[in-house]
């Protein structure tokens, strides 16, 4: 009788755990992905070697157990209305969370603060001790916010100030709660709030995740790196836009022109100063440089085009790092970044890589849009599968894959021209496979081509993503024969290639 106990025991809080960890998934809930192999973060070290600190944690530890928070819970945003909070809350998240994929919710380091969608109420994640803040600095409160809005899913999240003394909760900000203020940030920029208002009051940071009288309930949410500071908070970030594709045919070479864009992002105040940008070649074939001399406002992101295109002529890999100069950050690691292009035999290619497999769903075509600029043929159809992530036996299925040109006015359907189902084996595994067509297919210069595949069981297809912020596909909607592009940072680009070969001259 124990025995039995013991194991129901131990079942429940199995279940409870896993629970208390579900994610909604980015396209939907017939959608599905898994990480495979998570890239590394590195560290936040923007301002923890200040003086200028009055509250800072970055959830990372494997001992953490929030020793500066309380976690609370309440059905108003009033803080003498809590009390501690059960069943789903807060916890550290970890690249093993929520089935695996806890590397999505995950900023800087190994961890951060997460909530799932599951949570009843107003969850409050409050810090324990009372912050006395000075009267004659600047006072910016500063984090990195995963935050998801959908109409399906409305997602509600406040920050607070608890005032200790007068024992009044006041909103700083909210988010969901008006068509203003329910803009997605999946991490793409971090979050400032002015605290000056609060300048000599003694007070408590709240954190709100709220679900109270949502039906239905919102999406997961997480923190990262939260930061109160007394000082001025310049931080500019240089993202740099990633080439059309990743891979192109050594034969294309000559018809790819390489145009270099940036966007700037303002994560700090408002940037008044000069701010020098430059693009270079990593074996200094190319340079061009820009300027902006204007004011960059908060949160403002500036579209950066350089002037000069440029052309690569030779076989492997080409890097290109995009540099920002600027006068007085005091964070400057994200003033750098880099892209590639691989010049290869054959291969056509719009990811970078793989970390996981996704899957749309049954039935669900998606896939890439390559536009040819020369005269070709596509042999073969190359996926990239990522490991598989269970121990279970693997039952080989089919899928089906499909080539259709598009119109080049408007890249509206023209019309079929390849489709066959392959099968995914328990070979699939960590490998790419190249599908070879039985006939090459022409591709008329100038002409666009969209490649996709489709999920026909309810065994996911786990075909690889690169995971990029920036990537896309393509979702083929079969009622209308038309094209939606598909956009989320979590997934990025599908590891769905082409491999070309150009005609041969008679003699």
């Amino acid at each position: 009788m124990k025995r039995s106990l013991l194991i129901g025991l131990l079942l429940v809080g199995t279940t409870y755990s896993l629970f208390a960890q579900l994610e909604r998934m980015p396209f939907g809930e017939k959608s599905s992905y898994t990480i495979t192999s998570p890239k590394k973060k590195a560290s936040d070290n923007s301002l923890k070697n200040t003086k200028s600190i009055l509250f800072y944690d970055d959830f990372e530890g494997n001992a953490f157990d929030f020793s500066k928070w309380e976690i609370l819970r309440s059905d108003s945003i009033d803080f003498k209305k809590t009390y501690p909070a059960t069943g789903t809350v807060w916890f550290q998240c970890s690249l093993s969370s929520f089935y695996g994929n806890g590397i999505n919710y995950i900023k800087n380091g190994n961890n951060s603060a997460a909530i799932t969608y599951t949570a009843d109420d107003i969850t409050w994640l409050l810090s324990k001790d009372t912050i006395t803040l000075p009267t004659d600095k600047p006072l910016n409160l500063a984090f990195w916010l995963w935050y998801f809005y959908s109409t399906d899913y409305p997602t509600h999240f406040h920050v607070v100030a608890y005032n200790t003394e007068t024992q009044v909760t006041d909103t700083i900000k909210s988010w969901g709660t008006t068509p203003e203020n329910s803009i997605s940030n999946q991490y793409k920029q971090r979050i400032i709030l002015n605290l000056e208002k609060y300048a000599g009051s003694k007070i408590r940071i709240g954190l709100l995740y709220d679900n109270f009288n949502l039906n239905p309930r919102g999406n997961q949410l997480a923190i990262d790196d939260i930061y109160l500071v007394d000082q001025e908070f310049y931080e500019l970030e240089n993202k740099a836009l990633p080439f059309d594709y990743t891979s192109i045919p050594l034969f294309l070479v000559d018809s790819v022109e390489l145009a270099f864009k940036t966007n700037i992002i303002n994560n700090g105040i408002e940037y008044p100063d000069t701010i020098k940008l430059e693009v270079v070649a990593d074996e200094q074939t190319f340079r061009d440089t820009f300027e902006i001399t204007d004011t960059l406002a908060v949160g403002e992101m500036r579209s950066v085009a350089f002037k000069n295109k440029h052309y690569i002529k030779n076989i492997g890999e080409h890097f290109f790092i995009h540099r920002m100069d600027t006068d007085n950050e005091f964070y400057i690691e994200n003033n750098y970044d880099t892209v590639y292009i691989n010049v290869v035999e054959s291969i056509f290619a719009k990811d970078n890589g793989v970390i996981g497999g996704f899957s749309l769903g049954k039935d669900q075509e998606f896939g890439n849009i390559y536009k040819i600029p020369v005269d070709a043929f596509i042999g073969g159809v190359q996926i990239e599968w990522p490991p598989f992530n269970n121990t279970k036996e693997f039952t080989p299925f089919e899928f089906k894959v499909t080539i259709y040109e598009l119109n080049p006015t408007d890249n509206s359907i023209k019309r079929i021209v390849y489709t066959n189902y392959f099968t995914k084996t328990a070979e699939s595994s960590d490998v790419f496979v190249n599908y070879q067509l039985e006939e090459p297919v022409f591709c008329t210069r100038g002409f666009s081509y969209l490649v996709t595949v489709k999920q026909l069981g309810n065994e996911p297809l786990g075909i690889g993503y690169d995971g990029n912020a920036m990537g896309s596909f393509w979702k083929f909607n079969q009622s209308n024969w038309s094209i939606q592009p598909m956009a989320n940072p979590t997934i990025g680009n599908v590891a769905l290639r082409l491999t070309m070969t150009e005609p041969e001259e008679n003699p």
